[in-house]
């Protein structure tokens, strides 16, 4: 119940896109994920496992207020960590516990880079999760089919409401084959395995050696078009083809680097994007998205002020906290999500109470206030939705602007980009 609740609340606050993969619906498995958000990224993967899972935390957050009893409600596993002060000879309980459930049949969910971060890529994988899947299959004494099961987590935001999210589920990893290793020697068994689990993650995730890198990749991708399904994978595989090509003539590769940096300056000083230079550009086209996007404005403006009026106090609390916490970046959404569960339900309590002490609607019933509520969340959601839009919609009102008035920069940015459509073409193994 617990568990469906904050499902709900991860699919409010994310667009969550599924790229493919399932996990086996039976079967004792290690479920391993990367790590960039916090107590979010657990959810996110539990919501796609499709099965019971159990979730290995790090031991503190047991012992904080709320958190702790939320994570005893869901059966969650503590795991004591160096870096907080414990020695890992008390993970023998964890181990215990891990190794009884897959014993069972059962799901298994845990981190093996043991931090959550902000980082570009993946980080190095401890050994936990392979200790823990052969260290079953040995005490068994029969095989189990244990299997290690990754999962790829993106955000294209973490921190911003109704942002974009994609989760992909790799192949398993069958366990067998690195028993009769680990029964021989248990260190170099928990080691082959981790390395094929790094290498089953980074087939489904976003890895990067440097933040630096993703608008350069991301602008390649939107040269080349996009082509090849969903946004996430684009950018994959061309990052994987870059490091490729990068190994064979890493010179060549950063030339063409510096050209796409020098490229994406000029369109971010200009206010331009790549898809905007072939926007068919009039002086009737500008006066007839002013006039769509005024009378968009004028409809929508009562429904979405509504929306924001009613749900900023609670929403300004969530604010308070987070400047007084000031939480690391993968803490942030945390900290939203979990204000938002907090906050929210408060001030609709407050609101309730309001409307009876004040203004005196002793007549409305559960019903009654059931379809209040539905319809000022629908307006508070809108409302995100509209002034987004709004801001995009000056943003691309001032590209056309431009355009109108810069034919000349406008048909040299155009050979620049089918320039380098050329050259990348030319150093990258692209798809069909």
């Amino acid at each position: 119940m617990i568990f469906r609740f904050f499902f709900w609340v991860l699919d409010l606050f994310y667009r969550r896109s599924h790229l493919g993969g399932k996990v086996p619906p039976s079967g004792p498995l290690v479920i391993v994920a990367n790590h960039p958000n916090g107590l979010v990224d657990p959810i996110v993967v539990a919501r796609v496992a499709g099965r019971p899972v159990k979730i290995l935390g790090k031991e503190p957050v047991f012992r904080m207020p709320i958190l702790g009893w939320l994570a005893k409600q869901v059966g969650a596993i503590p795991v004591y960590r160096p870096q907080d002060g414990h020695d890992t000879k008390l993970n023998r309980g964890a181990f215990d516990a891990v190794h009884a459930e897959l014993a069972q049949g059962g799901a298994v969910l845990l981190f093996p880079e043991g931090i959550s971060h902000n980082e570009p890529g993946l980080q190095k994988l401890k050994t936990g999760a392979a200790r823990m899947a052969l260290g079953a299959e040995a005490l068994a004494g029969i095989p189990l089919g244990t299997k290690v099961v990754p999962v790829g987590v993106v955000y294209r935001s973490k921190t911003r409401f109704r942002s974009n999210l994609a989760v992909e589920i790799g192949e398993p990893v069958d366990v067998a084959p690195f028993v009769d290793v680990w029964n021989q020697n248990s260190k170099e068994g928990a080691l082959a395995l981790t390395n094929e689990i790094d290498i089953a993650l980074r087939e489904v995730m976003l890895d990067l050696e440097r933040w630096e890198d993703f608008p350069i990749l991301e602008l390649a991708t939107k040269i080349l078009g996009d082509d090849c399904g969903h946004r996430v994978t684009h950018l994959r595989n061309l990052a994987s083809q870059g490091k490729e090509s990068f190994e064979k003539n890493p010179k060549k590769l950063l030339r063409l680097k510096e050209r796409l940096a020098g490229f994406d300056s000029r369109l971010k000083q200009l206010g331009l994007s790549v898809e905007q230079l072939d926007a068919p550009c009039s002086p009737g086209r500008v006066a007839w998205f002013t006039v769509q996007n005024v009378v968009a404005t004028l409809f929508g403006l009562p429904l979405a002020a509504l929306g924001f009026l009613f749900w900023f106090p609670p929403t300004l609390l969530i604010v308070a906290a987070l400047r007084i916490g000031k939480p690391e970046e993968d803490i942030v959404a945390t900290v939203k999500v979990l204000g938002g569960c907090l906050f929210f339900p408060m001030w609709i309590g407050c609101s309730i109470w309001l409307s009876r002490a004040v203004f005196n609607l002793n007549s409305f019933h559960l019903f009654d206030y059931l379809m209040v509520f539905s319809f000022l969340g629908f307006s508070g959601i809108y409302g995100s939705f509209f002034f987004r839009r709004r801001r995009e919609a000056w943003e691309e009102f001032m590209v056309l602007v431009r355009l109108l008035s810069m034919k000349r920069l406008r048909s040299y940015l155009t050979s620049e980009r089918d320039s380098l459509l050329k050259e990348l073409q030319g150093s990258l193994k692209t798809e069909a």
